[in-house]
């Protein structure tokens, strides 16, 4: 356990670091990093995305160097508690994010949005977060489906808009990745991934306005690696092997139990508490 800001401590789960917040600390936190003097990465962490990091170095360097690490499943906190005793909340992505937005809205905060596979579906996820915020200072969208020759203009765009907050929507770690990749451009402001965000507000998801996504296996190998956790947590609880993260916290590179619950993807949205933005859009496709 390390002690982060505001009282905050920081935990490790198989050599990755987790951050254990109310999402009052986290909100908090995200807006005292916003005013810093340099650009802050905070990543929402699932057992999909830290298995993946148990294979790949640069991953696990990624996540460890982020300011914050939130778990988003189930199966990380309960990890952490099969392995450490300790315990904590698993926040839901989508209604984290709404808040986050409502929370910068409200301070008059600059957001850009960049994510999607096309220009149809960012257009339609820009006017129902504008729709759904009234008066949020989105000050621009851009999907990702762009020329790896184009990132160099796109990024200088980004910068002349001087945001508080980047979110970053695409798949995983290629989101993280990106932000590693791309943040030091920047002198300031919080990147976040948000996987399939932009898909489920700009209409892609047709389940998106529903109570609750249906469970969707993306893929087998994600399966592969919920087995693999529990046996790497039972490993390590049996023989008391726990790693250390690769990095210390505050190392700036970003480059370079048991419970299994799916990943963090649609799946695992639920409706918004009552106090929260409805989106009212329809999430049909259109035509």
């Amino acid at each position: 356990m390390r002690k982060m800001g505001l009282n905050m401590a920081r935990y490790t789960l198989l050599g990755i670091s987790i951050d254990l917040l109310s999402e009052q600390e986290i909100f908090d936190e995200i807006m005292r990093l916003a005013e810093g003097d340099k650009p802050e990465h905070v990543i929402l962490l699932d057992t999909y995305l830290l298995m993946k990091a148990q294979f790949d170095k640069s991953l696990a360097h990624i996540i460890n160097s982020a300011a914050l690490v939130i778990p988003i499943s189930k199966g990380v906190v309960n990890g952490l508690k099969f392995i450490t005793g300790q315990t904590g909340e698993a926040h839901n992505f989508f209604n984290l994010t709404i808040h986050l937005f409502s929370r910068l809205t409200d301070f008059k905060r600059n957001i850009y949005i960049i994510g999607g596979k096309n220009e149809k579906i960012i257009r339609r996820a820009e006017t129902n977060v504008k729709g759904s915020f009234p008066g949020i200072r989105l000050m621009g969208t851009y999907h990702m489906g762009y020329k790896k020759p184009f990132e160099k203009n796109l990024i200088t765009a980004i910068q002349k808009t001087s945001p508080s907050l980047v979110l970053v929507s695409t798949g995983r770690p290629k989101q993280e990745q990106w932000i590693a990749r791309n943040k030091k451009g920047f002198k300031q402001g919080v990147f976040l991934g948000v996987e399939d965000f932009v898909q489920i507000i700009g209409g892609k998801d047709k389940n998106a306005n529903r109570s609750k996504i249906p469970v969707v296996d993306k893929n087998l190998f994600r399966f592969i690696y919920f087995i693999d956790y529990g046996f790497a947590l039972l490993f390590n609880k049996i023989f008391n092997r726990q790693p250390k993260p690769a990095v210390k916290k505050n190392d700036e590179d970003g480059v370079g139990s048991v419970i299994i619950e799916e990943s963090h993807s649609a799946e695992n949205v639920e409706t918004a508490s009552d106090d929260a933005p409805k989106f009212s859009f329809d999430a049909r496709e259109n035509g």
